[in-house]
């Protein structure tokens, strides 16, 4: 799992729980086997407790705070380490589906601009030149034609 995809989950985590938690998760593999998965479950009620009150009395949300711009591509990567090879390619049928989509935007773009090109200078022109311009313009086309 790269760094920049645990950030996330890192981030989440230090924003809903404490240090003495932390501490706590450090210490669990060095205490009694027996003991082990009472911690564990002690941890994660403390954490959801804490979750509870720390939502109760902050209003922001974690995606305010994060202040990330989601980009599809990014999110897959960042999603990709915690799903299974069914996910991964749904999830990828999706992004190349959005890929063409905007290839066909663009290229759809194109051809509406090259139809613009077909016409005559003169159509194409009287868009943007005043009735006095365009007289001008025919002059001179009739001068060099």
């Amino acid at each position: 799992m790269e760094s920049q995809d645990t950030d996330s989950v890192t981030a989440f985590d230090t924003l809903y729980t404490t240090n003495h938690l932390q501490m706590l998760k450090i210490l669990l593999p060095h205490l009694q086997a027996e003991m082990q998965p009472h911690i564990a479950v002690y941890i994660k009620l403390k954490e959801l407790l804490f979750t509870l009150h720390f939502s109760k009395e902050n209003r922001k949300s974690y995606c305010s705070l994060t202040e990330k711009e989601t980009d599809i591509q990014s999110l897959i990567r960042e999603l990709s380490p915690y799903m299974n090879g069914n996910e991964k390619d749904m999830l990828k049928k999706l992004s190349e589906l959005k890929e063409n989509m905007e290839k066909f935007q663009q290229i759809s773009q194109m051809m509406q601009m090259m139809e613009n090109m077909s016409d005559s200078p003169e159509s194409i022109l009287k868009n943007y030149l005043s009735e006095e311009q365009l007289a001008m313009f025919k002059m001179f086309q009739e001068d060099f034609s």
